[in-house]
Formats: C-alpha cells, sequence, structure tokens
C-alpha cells in the first residue's frame, strides 16, 4: 500500500499535467493581446505623428506662399509707382514739346521788350524780329538780325518763310511822336503783314506800363501816354483774325502800375521774369488765360 507522500505527488503531477496546457494558451493570449493594443498604440502615435508633420509642412508651404504674394505686391506697387512717375514725365516733356512746337511757325515783331523775351523767355522755337529802338516808323526799313536766320528786313523775311501766328508789341517808342499819325502808322503795318501772311493770325500786344515812380515823373514816357496808345490799337483787333492781348494784367500793381518789384529801370522787367511772360503767351494764344 502507497504511502501518503507517494499518492500526493501524484495527485499534484496529474494537476499539472492537466492545467498547464491552459495557463500556456491564456497567457499566449494575453501576449498577443498586450501585443496588439502596443501596436494599435504605435500605428495611432504614428499617425498623429504624420499628421502633425503634414500640418507642419502645410503651414511652411502658406507661410512661404503668403510671404512671395507679399513680395510680389510690393513689387508690382513698386513698378506702379515708377509706371506713374515716368507717365507724369512724359506727360510733362510732352506738354513742354506741344509748346515749342505750337510756336514754330510763330514770328515776334517788337521793340527792347520782345528782345527781352527772345533773351530770357521761353520761345526758342519762334522766329523773332526785335531789335531796340524798333517803332512802326523803322521797322519796314530797319535790317535785324534774326536768330538762326541772320540779318535781313521785315519784307524779305515774311516774303521767304511762312507763318501762321504773328505776335507784334511796337509803340513804346512812338510815345514822342503824333499819336494819330502813329496809329495810322501802326494799322498800315498791321494791313501789311495780313497782305504777305494772308493765312496769318494776327496778335496785338499791349505795351507794357511803367512804374508809378516813372510815370509821374515823365511827361512823355507815362501810363497815361501808354493807355491812350494800347486803346487805339485795341480797336484794329476784329477778334476773327486780329486779337488783341495785354500783359499788363499779369505785372500791374493792381493801380494800372508796373508793379516796382518786377523792375529795376522803372521801364523793363527782370530777366528772370520773361519766362513768365512767355508762359503767359502760350496760355493766352492757346485760350486758356
Amino acid at each position: 500500500m502507497m504511502n501518503k507522500s507517494k499518492i500526493f505527488l501524484v495527485l499534484f503531477l496529474t494537476t499539472v499535467l492537466m492545467v498547464g496546457p491552459f495557463i500556456i494558451i491564456n497567457s499566449a493570449k494575453k501576449e498577443e493581446k498586450n501585443s496588439s493594443v502596443n501596436n494599435l498604440e504605435n500605428e495611432i502615435v504614428n499617425t498623429i505623428n504624420v499628421q502633425e508633420n503634414n500640418n507642419n509642412e502645410e503651414l511652411s508651404e502658406n507661410t512661404d506662399v503668403k510671404k512671395v504674394d507679399n513680395e510680389n505686391i510690393e513689387k508690382e506697387k513698386e513698378n506702379n509707382k515708377n509706371n506713374n512717375k515716368e507717365n507724369e514725365n512724359v506727360k510733362e516733356n510732352n506738354k513742354e514739346n506741344v509748346s515749342k512746337n505750337y510756336f514754330g511757325d510763330a514770328l515776334f515783331i517788337g521793340d527792347s521788350r520782345t528782345v527781352g523775351i527772345m533773351e530770357y523767355g521761353n520761345l526758342n522755337n519762334a522766329t523773332f524780329f526785335a531789335n531796340n529802338g524798333l517803332s512802326v516808323y523803322n521797322v519796314r526799313e530797319k535790317v535785324v538780325s534774326s536768330p538762326k536766320i541772320g540779318k535781313l528786313t521785315l519784307d524779305e523775311l515774311l516774303t521767304n518763310k511762312k507763318f501762321d501766328k504773328i505776335y507784334i508789341m511796337l509803340g513804346i517808342n512812338e510815345l514822342g511822336y503824333d499819336h494819330n499819325q502813329s496809329i495810322k502808322k501802326y494799322s498800315d503795318l498791321v494791313q501789311y503783314i495780313i497782305k504777305k501772311q494772308p493765312n496769318a493770325i494776327i496778335y496785338i500786344e499791349a505795351n507794357l506800363h511803367v512804374t508809378e515812380k516813372k510815370s509821374s515823373s515823365d511827361k512823355i514816357f507815362n501810363n497815361k501816354n501808354i493807355d491812350l496808345f494800347n486803346n487805339s490799337i485795341k480797336k484794329l483787333a476784329d477778334n476773327k483774325k486780329i486779337f488783341y492781348i495785354d500783359i499788363n494784367e499779369k505785372f500791374n500793381d493792381g493801380k494800372g502800375n508796373l508793379a516796382a518789384e518786377y523792375t529795376s529801370d522803372q521801364v523793363h522787367i527782370y530777366a528772370k521774369y520773361y519766362k513768365e511772360w512767355s508762359d503767359w503767351i502760350i496760355k493766352k494764344s492757346k485760350g486758356e488765360v
């Protein structure tokens, strides 16, 4: 008969043989389950990382695109600014060229005031027949040096060159002569010019005033006599082919005298103001003032 210790050993081994496989299977299943969970967690983590990387790349790409767009906008603004500036320069140059071309067919006839316009003004494209001391009494006989043309008489100039616009400013040197005779001579000169240049528009220019100081101290060269002469030649204008323009509206002091600030000799304006005079003629001829 077996003793108790042997019987216990047999029972223990039998139990181990019967239960062991179940323990091993459950352990394996548990390990497999843990492995699956770990794999799932890793997969989720990887997915999150991929999404974050994609978001970062997209954010970086959007930032770069925005940066490029901003740079393009700034470049476009700068280009537009340069284009506008260039267009303004072109407009200004065109305006100046139009003014110069406008007087390419113009003739200016006059005394020392017209000489000032010729030398210091802005009408260099025009033709000038001007001389100190020129008057209606000697204008047709006097030989004058015309820039870019040479020395010639008024008759030679009007015979050999065609003009569409002719400006006349004479009268200050005529103040010592008989008034009616001087106006008759002036009228004859206008008719002579029309005969020589039948298609030209004639501009009769008023004589510039002298200062109040000069006018009040001189019995001949005073504004009363100048106004009398200007009013008489103004009547020759028909506003169709012959027009009258008066520069005194620009340089007067408000009381019918040449403003003292414009002159040093009481009779002629400073050289720097002849450009303003020229600009005024341009605007007046185009009906802009």
